[in-house]
């Protein structure tokens, strides 16, 4: 394997968490309201 292909890998699963953590943001902020 290339190290080019593990970066982007390991890339997407940040990328995933991130958003995880904007889309609970935003419902917290929705059923806040």
């Amino acid at each position: 394997m290339n190290h080019f292909f593990l970066l982007s890998i390991f890339l997407l699963i940040l990328n995933v968490k991130n958003e995880d953590k904007r889309i609970r943001f935003l419902l917290d902020s929705n059923t806040k309201k």
